[in-house]
């Protein structure tokens, strides 16, 4: 018997993760918690795709698709832009932020906009088309496009991270991660994954970035792992990725308050980062305490805009389905 994704589960791990998600970018957090969140936090989110989309690739499919992720990234973009500029007093070309706009990579708009999370978008888009390309084979099709898909995730890591860097729309985060993306649905279907306990999933984690940045290999010092040179990593970084999708999702499980935040996921990814800003600003403080405060205000008031924003037409405009 299948299990399928249902809308409810689906909004409260998203309600999860966008958690997750502004807790990796407040200003103070830890440098090693942000290394050990970055493993699994943002890739569980692009892995979500796999267990709902079953559309083909057409041209009003891809419409779609561009419609509601492609405008809200220019939009923010360019206000990002537009502040970012204004407090660094500097000149810009045109053609490189234009260029940046389109290629859409961490290193591309950090140095556009001052901060690199938007990356997201674009590489959610070419997950999306590849996504929508796989379902439009047959069985042999699908077979072809998944062992050309393992075969670049293996040999990517070889090629610099500069190359990797200058690919339009991130396109190679969302062929990394296509393989796995598989392999998560694969599970998510076909195993009694649901029938582990929670504890064994949350052990299991920490056990595994334990051994990724807790010994003497280290995963933060590389964002793709050489399988060459380092095949323990390569090999760990993936297992990650995937005990830490079904540890996310066991987890969320018992946060059905968050199901409401889920739904405007998308809105509070595009707006915590100004309000963070602003926070950062007016508790300048360095302690835990004030951190929690921060994240908690952050977290509340960045909800409150987008239900305000949702009662509003301008919400369809910046968020169009």
């Amino acid at each position: 018997m299948q299990h399928v994704l249902t809308v409810s589960e689906s909004n409260r791990l998203k309600g999860f993760l966008i958690l997750l998600v502004i807790l990796g970018h407040m200003g103070s957090i830890p440098l090693m918690t942000l290394f050990l969140l970055y493993s699994f936090h943002v890739s569980s989110f692009l892995f979500l795709p796999f267990l709902f989309n079953e559309d083909r690739l057409s041209w009003d499919n891809m419409l779609k698709i561009l419609r509601r992720y492609y405008i809200p990234y220019v939009i923010f973009f360019l206000i990002a832009f537009v502040i970012y500029t204004i407090m660094i007093e500097s000149n810009f070309s045109v053609v490189a932020v234009i260029q940046s706009l389109i290629i859409g990579t961490s290193s591309s708009l950090k140095s556009s906009i001052g901060f690199s999370l938007y990356w997201y978008f674009p590489t959610l888009i070419s997950l999306l088309f590849l996504i929508m390309l796989y379902n439009s084979y047959h069985d042999r099709g699908k077979n072809i496009m998944m062992f050309i898909m393992i075969g670049t995730h293996l040999f990517m890591p070889v090629l610099a991270i500069e190359t990797l860097q200058m690919t339009p729309f991130y396109l190679f985060a969302g062929v990394y991660l296509f393989g796995l993306g598989l392999l998560i649905k694969y599970i998510y279907r076909h195993l009694a994954w649901r029938k582990v306990p929670l504890v064994v999933y949350v052990l299991a984690l920490a056990g595994l970035l334990y051994l990724a940045y807790g010994s003497s290999y280290n995963l933060a010092k590389s964002i793709v792992p050489d399988i060459v040179h380092e095949p323990y990593l390569f090999i760990l970084h993936d297992v990650i990725m995937v005990v830490g999708f079904f540890t996310v999702v066991k987890i969320s499980h018992y946060f059905s308050f968050l199901e409401q935040a889920g739904k405007y996921s998308i809105a509070i990814y595009t707006i915590h980062p100004f309000v963070i800003q602003l926070f950062n600003k007016l508790l300048m403080n360095d302690s835990i305490v004030i951190d929690i405060v921060k994240f908690i205000l952050v977290a509340l008031s960045t909800y409150i805009i987008v239900l305000i924003l949702y009662k509003t037409p301008i919400y369809r405009y910046l968020y169009p389905r």
